[in-house]
């Protein structure tokens, strides 16, 4: 028997590159998981279906059904899927059959699906058609010209003057916010000039493409997860990733060819795994990794442990002391398990992305001094994302209460369903 020649040496090759951080591109169970794992540690987990993300998507749809009584039409798009929208929402819309009527059952509009369907509920979708950029925000509607509230009324002027200087004004029936980034004074009103007028011509581009385009065609595709991780992970800091390794085909030209229009510089650390001895799923044990992050259990490494249960209201995260024995008073031994436990909380909650109102019982302490560092250092865990959660203190019954915006499914729902 001949047996198959390894191409990369069981995977050495990449096992001996320095561990900044990998992240591992695999096509598993009909998803494409993107797992960040650092120090042998799944820390960061995106998930897209094989048939693409529907979020963002602007496509055309078609109205099933219109239900007065609870104030809603559900109509149908690409691939025989299904989608809830507002009634006064689509009455807001480009009747694309029957130009300037009421919408009926039949009839075409132009919609971006804005919620992905979960927990057994048909995705979402509007007709305010919303495209993003890195310093502005586009979308149909009132013709108005706004900034986030971030920006400060100094540096709103400064922007107004630079905009006014290079005659800039939006187009009749597009509204354009300019986002919190442009806070930053190295950003210019050119540069902001040049990425809105570019914002507007693609909509206008859309909404004329609508008019002659077939049932449910798909005018604009939405960024997987992980490319768009990638590219949040390259704006802040390029060295966060050693490299970037995947052992599918498909996954990894898309990927090359998203980098070399984003950041080109940096295709050099794209990957084609080939080893055929041992599967790139094996060599970083992703299985066991994703099994560990569905677990109710983690346990920490001075012994003790976090028990996680999420619910349909709330998440409740206990904090217990486990097999932590070393010799010292009560206070300071459970002071080191609860700064530890904090830690591993914030880490937790951005991998398992734990969201609504999250409840810690964290081992109770006396020292006002020690509960207060405590909350300093969750909250500090807790900024390290991009959607960072908020620590509201302790409660009456010395419980801590954080919330966090909701922004993408669970781990639960990612894997699970």
């Amino acid at each position: 028997m001949i047996k198959p020649v390894p191409k990369n040496q069981d995977g050495k090759l990449y096992q001996d590159m320095p561990n900044k951080g990998s992240l591992v591109l695999v096509r598993r169970k009909g998803k494409i998981h993107g797992c960040f794992i650092q120090n042998n540690k799944l820390l960061k987990l995106t998930t897209d279906d094989e048939n693409g993300r529907m979020e963002g998507m602007i496509c055309i749809a078609k109205v099933m059904d219109i239900v007065p009584n609870i104030n809603a039409a559900f109509l149908r798009v690409f691939g025989e899927r299904k989608c809830f929208i507002n009634l006064e929402d689509l009455q807001n819309g480009f009747n694309l059959t029957r130009p300037g009527k009421s919408f009926a059952q039949g009839d075409n509009v132009l919609v971006q699906i804005i919620k992905e369907p979960s927990k057994g509920k048909e995705a979402s979708a509007s007709t305010s058609i919303r495209l993003e950029g890195k310093l502005c925000v586009a979308s149909f509607g009132k013709t108005e010209f706004l900034y986030s509230r971030k920006i400060t009324p100094a540096r709103r002027e400064e922007l107004c003057k630079q905009l006014k200087e290079a005659s800039f004004h939006p187009p009749e029936g597009i509204q354009i916010i300019v986002r919190s980034e442009a806070a930053n004074e190295n950003i210019t009103g050119e540069e902001i000039h040049f990425e809105a007028e570019q914002l507007c011509s693609k909509l206008n581009d859309l909404r004329d493409k609508a008019s002659y385009r077939s049932d449910y065609s798909i005018l604009s595709e939405v960024t997987p997860k992980y490319q768009e991780f990638i590219a949040s992970v390259f704006d802040k800091d390029e060295t966060v990733f050693e490299k970037i390794l995947t052992d599918d085909k498909l996954i990894y030209e898309q990927t090359k060819t998203f980098l070399k229009g984003k950041n080109p510089e940096f295709v050099n650390k794209l990957h084609f795994y080939e080893d055929c001895l041992v599967p790139l799923n094996v060599l970083y044990g992703l299985e066991g990794k994703l099994a560990e992050a569905l677990s109710d259990k983690v346990w920490l490494k001075c012994g003790g442990f976090l028990y996680i249960e999420p619910t349909q209201a709330l998440t409740v995260i206990d904090v217990n002391s486990g097999k932590y024995d070393k010799k010292s008073t009560n206070e300071e031994t459970y002071f080191q398990v609860n700064m530890e436990a904090a830690e591993e909380i914030a880490i937790q909650i951005f991998l398992r992305n734990l969201t609504g109102i999250i409840v810690v019982d964290f081992i109770n302490m006396e020292k006002k001094g020690h509960r207060d560092e405590l909350l300093k250092a969750l909250t500090n865990a807790l900024q390290k994302d991009t959607n960072p959660g908020r620590v509201l203190g302790f409660t009456r019954l010395g419980l801590v209460e954080i919330t966090r915006k909701k922004c993408d499914k669970t781990i639960y729902e990612q894997i699970l369903v």
